[in-house]
């Protein structure tokens, strides 16, 4: 093999892997290495089924590179195809510690390097940038830590949260356990859902007071509306829209107080009854060859701090009272084993009931992830990679995911697994 033209580049303070160097001295060459040398090349070093994602996806289209990103053990690719807008097909190829094989995955564009940025070059019209190690690990594929012992424990020392790559592209996401403010993190948006609907509440309430027939929905943001039928004609501009939307903010000002954002239109008002504040918007809504249009009270904000604040309490104790149990999952084709750890899996009837609406329950769901302690054991295991296990040095919430990859990076490896599956044949009995 001719010499390697990154390795030409002494000034680069980089100590890249023998494959690696190999690897971009071929692609930064581009169409001027034949096919036949990356088929060989890939047989000898990438894993299965990476070697023909590799070939079928980089190879043969390698004299579209038109960008590189290369560190110590990985090289990222970016292929533009003429005439094409492909902005975010970038594939990363990197060595995996599990197996000491090359593997490959299509990623997100990497961002710009900043500080971790040690030089640029162009070789043979491709754009290069070298980079620290841990830009490609933390901003491209989302984790920080390597594992390759079987046996591990994880800490955070200082830390708030650590990424760790378990095995192969299992990343275990490990948060110091605070409490309130977990389960604040994980609920935020259900307990201000909660508020939004104790509010409705008040407000159905009183406008049944008034003889007035309400109903409640949701809005296109996942929050809630409160719909009167015939609140207004067949035009949602006309002096009769104005003058409900007007009747309506009477009513809501006999109970709350009440701030009108938009005097001229009645549309936009603020209300608090020193509890809950929310902010509102009226709309009259005329519907086409209909006499008759409908008002909606929908809600746009809502605040209740001493309420979010009790309900964050009793989840926290809630969360706190469950026990450890073993659960067994399958990411892909690895198998976890966990032992004495509480999954974020929960419900809770808030104390503060609606009046006049029925009570709900609040579901705090947080999937793949889990509390986890000092007496927890995660335990991997993978046909290739083999049996890893892993303990934790503290209490955390552990959530459980993958390395980044595009959402193309699935299609690409299925495409390559049905093209080596041969056709259906009938089978001949006999007949």
């Amino acid at each position: 093999m001719q010499p390697l033209l990154v390795s030409q580049n002494t000034d680069m303070n980089i100590d890249m892997d023998p494959r690696i160097k190999a690897l971009a001295d071929m692609l930064l060459k581009r169409d001027l290495v034949s096919y036949s040398v990356h088929k060989k090349f890939a047989k000898t070093y990438f894993a299965e089924p990476h070697r023909d994602y590799y070939l079928t996806y980089i190879a043969k289209a390698r004299k579209y590179i038109k960008e590189a990103v290369i560190s110590e053990n990985y090289i990222i690719v970016h292929i533009k195809y003429p005439g094409t807008w492909s902005e975010l097909k970038w594939y990363a190829i990197g060595i995996d510690t599990d197996t000491d094989m090359l593997f490959v995955n299509r990623v997100r564009a990497p961002p710009y390097p900043g500080s971790d940025l040690i030089r640029t070059d162009i070789i043979n019209g491709v754009s290069v940038e070298y980079v620290k190690e841990q830009h490609i690990k933390r901003l491209v594929f989302g984790y920080d830590t390597d594992i390759t012992e079987d046996s591990y424990t994880i800490g955070l020392g200082a830390l708030p949260d650590r990424q760790f790559r378990v095995q192969g592209d299992i990343v275990f996401n490990v948060i110091r356990y605070n409490g309130a403010d977990n389960v604040f993190a994980w609920s935020h948006g259900e307990i201000t859902r909660y508020v939004a609907y104790l509010l409705a509440d008040k407000i159905i309430a009183l406008l049944t007071d008034y003889g007035i027939s309400a109903e409640l929905v949701l809005n296109e943001r996942n929050m809630y509306a409160i719909r009167i039928r015939g609140g207004t004609d067949s035009s949602r501009w006309s002096k009769f829209a104005r003058r409900n939307r007007s009747r309506v903010v009477q009513i809501l000002s006999e109970y709350f107080d009440t701030k009108v954002e938009t005097p001229a239109s009645f549309e936009t008002i603020e209300i608090s009854d020193g509890t809950i504040r929310g902010r509102l918007e009226i709309v009259s809504r005329a519907y086409f060859n209909s006499k008759y249009g409908d008002t909606f009270i929908v809600i746009r904000e809502v605040r209740g701090d001493a309420i979010l604040n009790k309900m964050v309490r009793d989840m926290t104790e809630l969360l706190n009272a469950q026990q450890p149990v073993d659960i067994v999952r399958n990411y892909g084709n690895h198998r976890i084993e966990l032992k004495r750890v509480i999954p974020v899996s929960f419900s809770y009837t808030p104390d503060i009931k609606p009046l006049y609406l029925d009570p709900q329950a609040i579901y705090v769901i947080a999937r793949n992830s889990f509390i986890v302690d000092r007496e927890s054991v995660a335990t991997l295991t993978h046909k290739e990679h083999g049996t890893r296990t892993i303990r934790f040095a503290g209490k955390y919430v552990l959530h459980i995911t993958t390395t980044h990859h595009d959402d193309d990076d699935v299609v690409h490896r299925n495409r390559v697994a049905l093209s080596k599956i041969p056709t259906y044949k009938p089978r001949d009995n006999g007949n």
